[in-house]
């Protein structure tokens, strides 16, 4: 998580707000606000993603997906068990999170399991930054 700028946004947030209000309150404020811009930010790259692709660019990308066994199987577990995927997808630090956003904009997840699973992969980050913004 720290490579993603993000991150860096989050600590100067948790930081400010932990100044102006306290460490109590701007704590609170801080987790209130934070998985909040989050998912917002998660959900622009998703939407762009999912709504922007024409069928014949869909189409094409599904061809692809038949042909590569793996991809398959990855499609149709994300179509399955969205939540899950998001969350461990959210938790993992390989990858960036905007190539996150775009990947799981092209799979098949609903978007209740990728706003979920965003808002639930996003805690030990926010953890972290409140942590580091003493």
């Amino acid at each position: 998580p720290l490579c993603c700028p993000y991150f860096i946004i989050e600590f100067f947030l948790a930081y400010c707000l932990k100044r102006r209000f306290g460490s109590v309150l701007g704590t609170a404020l801080f987790f209130a606000i934070d998985p909040v811009l989050f998912t917002l930010s998660s959900l622009l790259p998703f939407y762009f993603i999912r709504r922007c692709c024409t069928k014949r660019c869909c189409s094409l990308d599904r061809s692809f997906f038949k042909r590569m066994r793996l991809l398959r199987a990855l499609e149709a577990t994300f179509a399955t068990n969205g939540l899950q995927m998001t969350i461990l997808l959210r938790l993992s630090p390989i990858g960036s999170k905007p190539a996150q956003n775009y990947l799981l904009g092209s799979t098949r997840v609903d978007i209740n399991d990728f706003v979920k699973g965003t808002i639930l992969g996003c805690i030990p980050q926010m953890l972290l930054a409140s942590y580091l913004a003493k």
